[in-house]
């Protein structure tokens, strides 16, 4: 702290929370998460103030939190839409409405989440991002799973699996593999 800028603390704290994050110790990496933010608040880092947010939401949602998960992805995309650059650059605010839409899933809420997700496929669509496209249809067949509409999820995984199978998106074709057995499993 004694030899950084603000900012460069603020990456040291945010880096430290997402290897305790990936280790599962939630309730520090949301310590130092929280350090990073009031960092990038104070310096009004808005892009970095935004990505920290969506760590946190999604701190959140690993620790069953999922209120205060949809809480942190709201501030977090609100954020994004204030900031023409990453916008245009970056697929944040599709990202932003994927996750978001899984907090809303997760609290209970999936009329809310299929209003997101639907709005996330659209943005995909017209950008021609396949591999987030692929990824939205994923998000719709968990959510159709959850509700046990298995026929609906092994509709939406197989629609997923060859958008990614078209980009060569072998990782994610291999996890959602595993749900669409698991749907077919359920039928």
């Amino acid at each position: 702290e004694a030899w950084l800028e603000p900012i460069d603390v603020s990456t040291c704290y945010g880096n430290a929370g997402l290897v305790l994050q990936e280790m599962g110790q939630y309730d520090s990496a949301l310590v130092y998460q929280l350090k990073c933010l009031a960092i990038r608040q104070e310096v009004k880092d808005t892009v970095h103030w935004a990505y920290t947010l969506y760590d946190i939401a999604e701190l959140f949602i690993e620790l069953g939190e999922y209120e205060r998960a949809v809480e942190h992805h709201t501030k977090s995309l609100e954020l994004r839409k204030q900031i023409p650059e990453v916008v245009s650059q970056y697929n944040v605010i599709e990202d932003s409405y994927r996750a978001l839409a899984m907090a809303y899933h997760r609290n209970g809420n999936d009329d809310k989440a299929i209003e997101l997700l639907n709005a996330s496929l659209t943005i995909n669509r017209d950008k021609k991002d396949v591999k987030r496209e692929a990824n939205s249809l994923r998000n719709f067949g968990e959510i159709a799973f959850d509700r046990n509409e298995f026929g609906k999820a092994k509709d939406y995984f197989i629609q997923s699996i060859a958008l990614d199978a078209s980009i060569n998106n072998i990782e994610n074709a291999a996890e959602i593999r595993v749900l669409l057995g698991k749907a077919w499993r359920a039928l």
